[in-house]
């Protein structure tokens, strides 16, 4: 009897012991499988020519996700790519809903991601949803990643395209995002900040320009030199008497800063080569380029 049941026991551990072999090698096949066809589907994107090659990587990525269900990196991309159709006016299928739903999904597997909740933060405000969920995706994006440089370009976007109705908390959260983003040393990132100021103009209060004002004033534009002049031309209308006089300095430091004459040439498109030419040396090359030009008027 008793070396019955030690054969019993000892089957028994065998079975459990084929059985989680089994389970194992079944999850690490669909892993994969799943790994392939993700790759497969971003090299049918980066190739792809025409909105239904995209469709199509989508396609694949989708069967990934068949393959490992709530794999929360599948679902932020797919997601991501349902707002590229969206964006290029592919209207074959509710792009923006369902970004909304397979972000939703990888936040549920990965909660604390905050490129999906700033990614999440973009999409509701293109599909005119504003309101709380907005909020907190602004709220847990900046939480979760307070100097993620995505973060700042997206809550930069989402925060500014609502900034005139939104509390002041969220308020005070955006303008946070866009004072980090300025300092960004990641590449691209203040160009975008200043593209979404630019592109919010109507949104923006007295109190949020003043701040930003200041802050120009305050720090230092050896890096991002070309952007921060963008801005600072883009909102001199709107600058107070005494932050023009703090910036004008800024401006011809950044002129001089600039090997080249691409500062230059920004103040010369905006129509501000007086706030720089007159103080510049004129035996030095950027002294000559203003002789060369005639736009010294406001």
């Amino acid at each position: 009897m008793l070396s019955t049941t030690r054969w019993s026991m000892g089957y028994l551990s065998f079975m459990i012991v084929v059985l989680v072999g089994i389970g194992t090698s079944y999850y690490a096949l669909s892993w994969g499988v799943a790994d392939r066809l993700s790759a497969q589907a971003e090299d049918a994107l980066n190739t792809a020519e025409d909105l239904s090659a995209v469709a199509a990587s989508t396609d694949l990525l989708r069967e990934a996700i068949e393959w490992s269900p709530g794999h929360p990196g599948y679902l932020y991309r797919l997601a991501q790519w349902h707002r590229i159709l969206y964006r290029s006016g592919d209207r074959s299928a509710p792009h923006l809903a369902l970004a909304t739903q397979y972000l939703e999904a990888s936040l549920q597997t990965r909660p604390h991601w905050p490129q999906v909740s700033s990614e999440l933060a973009v999409v509701l405000v293109a599909h005119g949803q504003v309101g709380d969920r907005l909020y907190d995706s602004i709220l847990s994006a900046t939480a979760d990643g307070p100097w993620t440089p995505e973060v700042h370009r997206q809550v930069a976007a989402a925060g500014l395209a609502v900034y005139g109705q939104a509390p002041e908390a969220i308020r005070q959260v955006v303008l946070e995002n866009i004072l980090r983003g300025l300092q960004s040393r990641e590449r691209g990132v203040v160009g975008d900040v200043v593209g979404a100021v630019r592109a919010n103009i109507t949104s923006l209060t007295p109190e949020f320009i003043w701040l930003v004002g200041d802050f120009l004033i305050d720090t230092s534009w050896t890096r991002n030199t070309l952007s921060l002049t963008e801005l600072s031309l883009f909102l001199w209308p709107a600058f107070q008497v005494e932050q023009r006089a703090a910036l004008q300095p800024k401006l011809v430091e950044a002129v001089t800063m600039d090997t080249g004459s691409r500062v230059l040439r920004v103040i010369e498109r905006e129509n501000k080569l007086i706030l720089v030419c007159p103080y510049l040396p004129r035996e030095g090359s950027h002294g000559r380029a203003c002789l060369d030009r005639r736009l010294l008027s406001d």
